[in-house]
């Protein structure tokens, strides 16, 4: 089975309908979401319908629980990303909102686990952005492959039991997870590349080859931007999306 996952689509309906377009080429069958479907962009409420429609599974990421008022307090937010967070508030429609508040925190599935942050404390919505980051969450995965966001920088990070605390990583584009006990993936960011590619990024996981392949998918820039201005968000919430920073 071919299984995409997204990393955070903060609200860019753009990068979100291409990297769906592409997973359909890619004959991917179950679409899975590491979190934060909303803030810094301009379309929360078509990505939250384009989302369900896609069924994709969810978890709660950061963005996502600060727009619903729930476990992240805004004061610990920098202040585009507060403005943001704000701005969401006022347009989330009632079922938008409620949709947001039955995700879970962590998805457990057959071979993999899915969470937006790291695996420990995951309500705290840490960062997992080196070998020692990662070390905690690898050593207690209690299945084989763990995905994640929030960083959004692509990399894995990758252990076997005879040593748990040697962690490798890579952030080549094609990881094979057959060659190791543990991994935990970054998936990257659909919406707000931060690695200084402006192109979204996501994943493809086949179950077959045991191969995760990182997928980079161009979309319309400067609409996306555009609607950003448009709805009155920080103006750098919109020049950063021509860099991939």
């Amino acid at each position: 089975m071919k299984i995409g996952i997204l990393g955070d689509v903060h609200a860019n309906i753009e990068a979100l309908d291409a990297v769906l377009a592409s997973f359909v080429r890619d004959g991917v069958e179950k679409v899975l979401s590491v979190g934060d479907l909303v803030g810094y962009g301009a379309d929360p409420g078509p990505v939250i319908a384009r989302i369900r429609e896609a069924g994709a599974v969810v978890v709660l990421g950061n963005h996502d629980a600060a727009a619903i008022e729930t476990l992240v307090d805004l004061a610990y937010f920098n202040v585009f990303a507060r403005s943001s967070a704000l701005w969401t508030r006022k347009v989330l429609q009632d079922e938008e909102r409620n949709f947001l508040r039955s995700l879970p925190l962590v998805h457990i599935d057959d071979s993999f686990v899915v969470v937006h942050g790291s695996l420990d404390r995951p309500e705290e919505f840490n960062y997992i952005q080196t070998t020692r980051d990662a070390e905690t969450t690898l050593r207690n995965l209690e299945k084989r492959v763990c995905f994640v966001g929030h960083s959004h920088i692509p990399v894995g990070f990758l252990a076997n039991s005879e040593a748990p605390d040697r962690v490798e990583y890579t952030f080549g584009n094609s990881i094979d997870l057959s060659r190791f006990d543990r991994a935990l993936v970054n998936v990257g960011s659909v919406g707000q590349p931060r690695d200084e590619d402006p192109r979204a990024v996501a994943a493809v996981y086949d179950t077959a080859t045991d191969i995760v392949t990182m997928k980079r998918v161009a979309y319309d820039v400067d609409r996306a931007a555009g609607k950003i201005l448009a709805a009155g968000l920080p103006r750098v919430l919109a020049e950063r999306l021509r860099f991939g920073v």
